[in-house]
């Protein structure tokens, strides 16, 4: 093998591995946000605040709601740890909220459900309900979502035996069968 091959070789090796170490975004653990947490942000000046700055929080989803002209979701944030999932055994820092133009499908979220997500810090707005500032992220993509139904039968679910009985017959055979399924 001449050193041309080696080196074809050993680059489409590198691609592939490549494609396959990504998952549409690494893990940011190891990125450094512009601000450390929603709830440090409050205590930040207008001014210190830059807008536009990529971010990547953890949380806990605390409720989605449909506007007339866009969706949002409210999270209570939470550190992720080395493997970017949020922790729940740690107290909340601050709230954050997540924006999106029009109308985003929130079938497939549950209250209480953790996520990762990454977006850009497009504002401080103050709640009317209590005066605190809180971030809001557009842009974003979240990470960690489950599929509803499927965690709301879980949730939910009662297991009973299902009984099934069948008659077949063919050309030359015939049979029965008696199925049992949880």
């Amino acid at each position: 093998m001449n050193l041309a091959s080696l080196a074809a070789m050993a680059f489409c090796a590198l691609l592939m591995l490549g494609g396959c170490a990504s998952d549409g975004g690494y893990c940011p653990s190891t990125l450094t946000n512009p601000y450390p947490s929603p709830a440090a942000m409050q205590g930040l000046p207008p001014e210190d605040v830059r807008l536009g700055e990529h971010l990547t929080w953890g949380g806990i989803l605390i409720d989605a709601r449909h506007l007339a002209s866009t969706t949002e979701l409210d999270i209570s944030a939470r550190p992720l740890d080395a493997a970017c999932q949020v922790r729940n055994d740690v107290m909340a820092l601050g709230r954050f909220r997540v924006r999106y133009p029009g109308y985003f499908e929130t079938a497939d979220l549950i209250p209480g459900q953790p996520l990762r997500v990454s977006g850009r810090l497009a504002a401080m707005e103050t709640r009317s309900s209590t005066g605190e500032r809180i971030p809001v992220v557009t842009e974003a993509t979240l990470h960690g979502l489950a599929r509803a139904s499927a965690a709301r039968v879980d949730q939910n679910a009662v297991y009973r035996p299902r009984i099934g009985i069948s008659i077949g017959a063919g050309s030359g055979w015939s049979g029965g069968g008696i199925g049992i399924s949880f």
